[in-house]
C-alpha cells in the first residue's frame, strides 16, 4: 500500500516507517486545515466589511429618500396652495 502511495504522491525519500508516513500525513491535514480556516476567517471579514459598507450605504440613501420626500410633499403643498388661490380669484 506504501508504494502505491509513494509512486502516486513521488515523494522523495521513501518513509521508513508508518508512523513516519502517519507524522506527515496529520501534519498535512492539520496545515490544509490551517489554511482552510484562515481563508474562511479571511472572507468572512470581508463579508463583513461589505455588509457595513452596504449598511452604511442604506442609512445614506434612506435619509436621502426621506429629504426627497419632504421636498417633494412640501413642493406639491405649494403647486396645491397657488392652484387654489387662483381658483379663488376666478
Amino acid at each position: 500500500m506504501l508504494e502505491l502511495l509513494y509512486a502516486h504522491f513521488k515523494f522523495d525519500e521513501p518513509y521508513n516507517t508508518r508512523a513516519h508516513f502517519e507524522n506527515d500525513y496529520d501534519n498535512g491535514i492539520e496545515a490544509a486545515t490551517a489554511f482552510h480556516l484562515e481563508t474562511m476567517r479571511e472572507v468572512l471579514e470581508c463579508k463583513e466589511s461589505m455588509l457595513l459598507t452596504a449598511e452604511e450605504d442604506c442609512d445614506k440613501l434612506q435619509a436621502a429618500l426621506e429629504q426627497a420626500t419632504a421636498t417633494f410633499n412640501r413642493i406639491s403643498t405649494e403647486m396645491s396652495e397657488e392652484s387654489n388661490a387662483r381658483a379663488a380669484q376666478r
